[in-house]
C-alpha cells in the first residue's frame, strides 16, 4: 500500500518521475504525487491534467483486483465482501491438517458445509476423515519406531489427507460459495491445547 507520507518527503523533480506518460508507479502513487505537487504550486496546463488522468484510469483499468489476485491461490471463492458468510479458508485447512492431524481439518471442513447447508457434503468430508486418519494411525503402527523420517512421513500423509478435503470441496462438490476467512481463534486454541497435551504426555511417560 502506498503511503502518501512516503512521497511527501521526495523533491519536486522526483515526484515529476510519478506523473510521466512511461510511469510505472501504481495509480494511487500518480494520485498522490499530482496532488503534492499541485499543492507545492506546480501549475498544470489543461492537456497536462488530462493526460495524468488518463494515465492513471487506464492504470486502475488494468490493475488486478484484489479478489482476481485470491482467485490464483488456495482459495478461489474468497471475497472481502463484508455480507458474505464467514467460513474457514482452505489454507488453513490445509495447515491444520498438517499441525494437528486430518480429523481436526475435515472437522473444519465439515463446519463450512454445515454452515452452507450442504450435508450431503459434510458427512462425505467426515467419513474421509476417519477412514483416512485411521489408516493413517495404523500405517505409522505397523510401521513403528524409526531412526529417522518418522516425523517427514506422518506431515506427509497428511499433507496426502489434506488434499484429499481440497479435492472433495473443490472437485467432487465443485462448491462455489463466496465465502470471507472466518476468525482463527478457536482452531489456534484447539491446535495449541492438543500439541501441550501432548508434549506433557510425552514428558510424563518418559
Amino acid at each position: 500500500m502506498v503511503k502518501r507520507k512516503v512521497l511527501e518527503k521526495l523533491s519536486d523533480i522526483e515526484l515529476e518521475k510519478y506523473i510521466k506518460p512511461e510511469s510505472r508507479f501504481v495509480p494511487e502513487a500518480i494520485e498522490f504525487a499530482f496532488d503534492i505537487l499541485k499543492q507545492r504550486g506546480r501549475i498544470f496546463t489543461e492537456t497536462e491534467i488530462g493526460q495524468i488522468q488518463n494515465l492513471i484510469k487506464t492504470k486502475k483499468d488494468n490493475e488486478p483486483k484484489f479478489e482476481e489476485i485470491k482467485n490464483n491461490g488456495w482459495d478461489k471463492n474468497f471475497t472481502e465482501d463484508e455480507n458474505a458468510i464467514e467460513l474457514y479458508t482452505n489454507k488453513l485447512i490445509w495447515i491444520y491438517c498438517l499441525l494437528v492431524g486430518v480429523i481436526f481439518g475435515s472437522l473444519l471442513q465439515v463446519y463450512n458445509f454445515i454452515k452452507i447447508k450442504n450435508t450431503k457434503a459434510a458427512v462425505v468430508t467426515l467419513i474421509f476423515g476417519i477412514i483416512y486418519s485411521t489408516l493413517q494411525i495404523i500405517l505409522m503402527s505397523y510401521i513403528g519406531d524409526i531412526t529417522y523420517g518418522r516425523y517427514s512421513l506422518r506431515i506427509f500423509l497428511s499433507g496426502i489427507g489434506a488434499f484429499g478435503l481440497i479435492v472433495i470441496k473443490e472437485n467432487i462438490f465443485k462448491d462455489k460459495t463466496k465465502y470471507r476467512a472466518k476468525s482463527i481463534v478457536f482452531p489456534v486454541i484447539f491446535a495449541v491445547i492438543i500439541h501441550i497435551y501432548l508434549i506433557y504426555t510425552i514428558f510424563y511417560e518418559s
